[in-house]
């Protein structure tokens, strides 16, 4: 293995953005021999003839003993170039051509700049007196055949491609004999020119912001975006029912919860409902301290309403709905038996609503929506807002909602950055729904290895990182698992020490503060900063559309699909091209 400098741990390689540079750096480590020297990422400035200062970074830096220094920009995707006009243009996974500066020109200006650097520093000049051998290189990760990228200016000997990976080492060497050719006249780089190259070129600082810092400006965004949406409000005006629609990522949830405030504020007595029990618990803290507002899941008012006819009749609605419907599978309970034993409530209980919020409506079943309706103080003056993903490539049953009137859109998506957008959208079907406009983000990572206990590690290794180096608070990150059984994936890391006093919070409630490991399905309704999708090798394909769709879009700022290789290339395929 060769030094690599910097010598970044499996977990801080998965938070480069580029997976070509993460390829080549991974080709280095494996391949290159340990007289070798990788400096990745070399930052450097400039000057212009009229002084002005700029600056830039060399992707890959090889410094190799005998011979010299190549440098060599990495590049990922497709690629063409149009002679005629000079143009260099990438080509994105859905063929789309974006116009991009003239790598082999890049490259030759980073070569320029680090011969300069090393130059003007007496501690270079001193170990290697003579001509230092330079050449650059273009590298592209994803290309088999190279020739597309050759032109006079670019010969084919200082082109790399996909089947350069397997042999680095020789490509490196055959691109530097090229820069050599019939010159005699260079000294070959010994171990102490080798060595003030190293102290030269990598002292100098990277500085960047720390991910924290990057999260706290993407939230900012963030909440601008979702105060522009919640204008919809408005225009519900004195609406007694209305349907409001919008995918992932629109903010139907927080929407919700301040309708549900504002009718519990001037209406009365208000229920706030939703399907799934961690968001219940997040909409019960949420709601605390606002008098007439009572928040729970679907299930959880028919548990409560059949204990209040237990307490004030002594009647059993349970066994009443029983025998109505008898279940014939544990499912059932659920559809149909508390279903029936909350409309049986009606009749026993007194309490009724002025107003019913529900979110995640497009899980209600066709069962649910007549209790409710039900437990309404007046049927044509009490209000009832349905918020539901309108996703028709997955759920059928908002159809059945009891409000005939055309649903208002949420137009754009105000909690993902549009890497993540983009991925999740994949899988949607429905009403357009714009990225979100300022909030870019980060392309989605992919963290790579062939066991879950090794996957644990890496895991482990890039938390680590995020919380000790780059300030991310541990109730920001959420391992949320896709793939079964869910006790394989937990037990695989939750023993893993955490830095900084942070703990692991295995399936807990909402209001826990640590590093958050749940199934999609338990975290569905809930979002994090920074999330890692973990069980791509095991997703289960009867519900992998809508798994893939509700995990993606979980993440609000970071996303890191983790996996064995194959699973993970396939994953970001689908979301790529589905």
């Amino acid at each position: 293995m060769p030094r690599l400098l910097p010598d970044l741990a499996p977990g801080e390689l998965s938070l480069v953005k580029s997976s070509a540079e993460r390829r080549f750096y991974e080709a280095c480590r494996a391949q290159l021999p340990p007289e070798w020297t990788v400096l990745f990422s070399t930052p450097w400035v400039g000057t212009t003839p009229s002084g002005r200062k700029y600056d830039g970074e060399a992707d890959f830096v090889l410094l190799v003993p005998t011979l010299g220094m190549l440098v060599v920009e990495v590049k990922g995707g497709g690629v063409a170039y149009d002679p005629i006009a000079g143009r260099w243009e990438s080509v994105d996974r859905g063929g789309e051509r974006h116009a991009i500066k003239d790598p082999f020109r890049q490259a030759t200006a980073e070569k320029h700049q680090l011969i300069q650097i090393l130059l003007n520093d007496q501690r270079w000049r001193r170990a290697h007196p003579g001509r230092l051998l330079a050449g650059h290189a273009v590298f592209f990760a994803d290309l088999d055949h190279t020739e597309a990228a050759t032109t006079p200016e670019s010969p084919t000997a200082i082109v790399g491609g996909r089947a350069h990976l397997q042999r680095l080492q020789a490509w490196a060497e055959g691109v530097l004999r090229f820069w050599a050719g019939r010159d005699v006249g260079w000294d070959g780089l010994r171990a102490d020119g080798l060595k003030a190259a190293e102290q030269v070129l990598h002292g100098r600082i990277d500085v960047r912001p720390l991910i924290s810092t990057q999260l706290h400006a993407e939230e900012a965004i963030r909440i601008q975006l979702t105060q522009q949406q919640s204008r919809i409000l408005r225009g519900i005006g004195a609406r007694k029912r209305a349907a409001i629609c919008g995918g992932a990522g629109t903010g139907k949830t927080l929407l919700a919860l301040e309708k549900a405030r504002q009718l519990a504020e001037t209406t009365g007595e208000t229920l706030l409902l939703c399907y799934n029990h961690l968001l219940a618990d997040y909409l019960k803290t949420a709601c605390q301290g606002v008098a007439r507002l009572y928040a729970m899941n679907y299930h959880q008012l028919c548990s409560w309403r059949v204990a209040e006819a237990r307490r004030l009749t002594g009647r059993d609605l349970l066994r009443d709905a029983r025998a109505a419907y008898p279940p014939s599978r544990p499912q059932d309970e659920f559809d149909l038996v508390l279903p029936h034993a909350l409309a049986l409530s009606c009749e026993a209980t007194p309490l009724r609503f002025d107003a019913i919020v529900i979110d995640e409506g497009q899980d209600f079943k066709e069962e649910y929506w007549l209790p409710i309706e039900w437990l309404m103080r007046d049927p044509d003056q009490s209000c009832l807002y349905v918020f539901y993903d309108q996703n028709q490539a997955l759920y059928t049953r908002a159809r059945s909602l009891p409000i005939s009137d055309p649903p208002f859109v949420l137009t754009f998506n105000c909690r993902n950055t549009r890497h993540i957008h983009e991925s999740a959208y994949r899988f949607f079907q429905g009403e357009p729904t714009d990225a979100p406009t300022g909030n870019e983000g980060s392309p989605i990572a992919s963290l790579t290895a062939p066991s879950v206990k090794a996957q644990a590690s890496a895991i482990h290794a890039a938390i680590v990182a995020l919380i000790d180096r780059e300030s991310v608070d541990a109730s920001q990150i959420a391992v949320v698992v896709c793939g079964e059984p869910k006790e394989t994936y937990y037990q695989a890391v939750e023993r893993m020490p955490l830095p900084r006093g942070s703990r692991w919070v295995v399936e807990g409630a909402a209001a826990d503060k640590g590093v958050r490991l749940e199934t999609v399905r338990r975290f569905k309704g809930l979002e994090a900063d920074v999330v890692f999708l973990w069980g791509a090798d095991s997703l289960p394909s009867r519900d992998e559309r809508e798994i893939l769709y509700v995990g993606i879009s979980r993440a609000k700022s970071r996303l890191t699909v983790v996996g064995a290789a194959e699973s993970c290339q396939r994953l970001m395929s689908r979301s790529a091209h589905s």
